[in-house]
């Protein structure tokens, strides 16, 4: 990697004599999504060529493990400083490891929590209502001009993250999602079965805590039940020997809710329900109302280039048409503008999109991850209960409900306490918690399903 140019010689930074010499393809893979960021902050690097280098970083079985697109990171300052800083201490201590060079990438884009002014949360919470409002929507609806509302989200994208995706139903174009929760059998090495999952071309995701060997892994991949049927049958196999546990979810729905009603007065405040934990015995009709996207299998009338638009759009749903034609162009996929605004607008529609927003710095500050394996009804009641959290996704399946929740630390107990407590009840076979697991990034759609 000669001046540490490596698989990007044409890219250069005003930094480059901080990058070390390294042979480890893994400790490479890291310093080109340093190299390729900071050459988008220099301006060295046009968007679309970035675009192409990410492509290239993806076929490195490390993304799969730590899944970096720098294309998705605001270029600015602060951001900037982080990185050059962390590169320094990187060359201070003479650190050439994955590991390091990985968290010097991963610790600048940290997310630190940053005050919200009245007006910037009351856009937020409109949006979080209608993800895809129009600026002079929102305006009209709280009563304060456009340029306000422009402004606003510009602070939100900057200060609090805040990125529009959705939900979407691949089961409509004949892809499978699966999710893998496993406990590593004894004197079995995480490292070995990572890689192993990180070969896997069908590999979604990879996520496991440091401190247990519990984690899970997620896989999409084109077929119908006779490929589940193979994938579950490995895991079988593969079940006393690599793993002591393992147990497979099939997504048949999902749903992501915010509440900004607990964030009172700068503050997050606990849910009623929380103290009233057999109110959920009296939920019934949970479905009612609520933002759940159900998986219908495959559909007619939807193609190859509607995946690859709802691929891009899980990114950015409210990224202009002619922006996601670019992207899809520099991937390969020939699709206009026009067809890809008619093509958002149809999967909405027809109930294949779910557009949701993203934040973060605002005082959540804790991940908990449960799987639950549970009764239909059990399953009803808990999707009940997520807009009821402060930031939540479910994963609905066969077997149960798995939950992602966002919460702050002061209430990180009473949250732990409250889902555990659930296995207690009648009809909830287990719960298994995952403290402190972030959900992170992902090998995007079409990645997974060009193989």
């Amino acid at each position: 990697m000669a001046s540490g140019q490596g698989a990007f010689p044409q890219i250069s930074t005003p930094y480059d004599e901080l990058f070390p010499l390294v042979e480890d393809a893994s400790s490479r893979f890291y310093l080109e999504a340093i190299r390729l960021y900071l050459g988008l902050c220099a301006g060295t690097v046009n968007l679309d060529d970035a675009l192409r280098f990410v492509e290239r970083l993806k076929e490195n079985p490390e993304f799969a493990k730590s899944p970096c697109d720098p294309t998705l990171v605001p270029v600015n300052e602060h951001f900037e400083t982080k990185i050059v800083e962390n590169l320094k201490t990187l060359k201070k201590y003479n650190l050439h490891t994955p590991d390091s060079i990985k968290s010097a990438y991963s610790f600048a884009f940290l997310v630190e929590e940053a005050p919200m002014n009245e007006k910037d949360l009351m856009v937020l919470s409109h949006l979080v209502k209608s993800p895809l409002a129009p600026a002079n929507k929102i305006a009209e609806s709280l009563r304060i001009a456009p340029k306000t509302v422009v402004r606003s989200i510009a602070r939100l994208k900057r200060d609090h993250t805040v990125r529009f995706s959705c939900l979407s139903d691949n089961s409509a174009f004949g892809v499978q999602s699966v999710i893998l929760f496993f406990r590593l059998a004894e004197n079995i090495e995480w490292s070995e079965v990572e890689s192993q999952f990180a070969e896997f071309p069908f590999t979604k995701a990879l996520l496991k805590t440091e401190m247990s060997d519990t984690g899970y892994a997620s896989f999409m991949f084109p077929g119908d039940d006779e490929e589940i049927s193979v994938l579950e049958s490995s895991m079988r196999k593969l079940t006393g020997s690599v793993f002591d546990y393992t147990s497979m979810h099939v997504q048949e729905g999902a749903s992501s809710d915010v509440n900004l009603s607990l964030f009172e007065g700068g503050d997050w405040v606990l849910p009623e329900i929380l103290s009233r934990p057999d109110d959920l015995e009296s939920t019934e009709n949970a479905y009612v109302g609520l933002h759940i996207l159900p998986c219908r299998g495959r559909t007619r009338g939807f193609q190859r280039k509607d995946f690859a638009v709802a691929s891009e759009l899980r990114s950015d749903i409210r990224a202009l048409p002619v922006a996601v034609s670019q992207s899809l162009r520099i991937k390969g996929w020939d699709v206009d503008a026009k067809q890809v605004a008619y093509s958002t607008r149809k999967m909405i529609e027809h109930g294949i999109l779910e557009p949701d927003v993203v934040f973060g710095g605002l005082g959540l500050s804790t991940n908990f991850c449960f799987e639950i394996v549970c009764s239909p009804l059990w399953k009803r009641r808990l999707v009940s209960l997520m807009p009821q959290m402060p930031a939540a996704m479910s994963y609905l399946s066969p077997r149960g409900i798995v939950v992602w929740i966002q919460v702050p630390s002061q209430h990180q107990v009473e949250y732990y306490q409250f889902f555990r407590s659930l296995e207690r009840r009648r009809g909830v076979e287990s719960v298994l918690p995952i403290m402190t697991l972030a959900q992170k990034g992902s090998r995007a759609m079409l990645d997974l399903v060009r193989h």
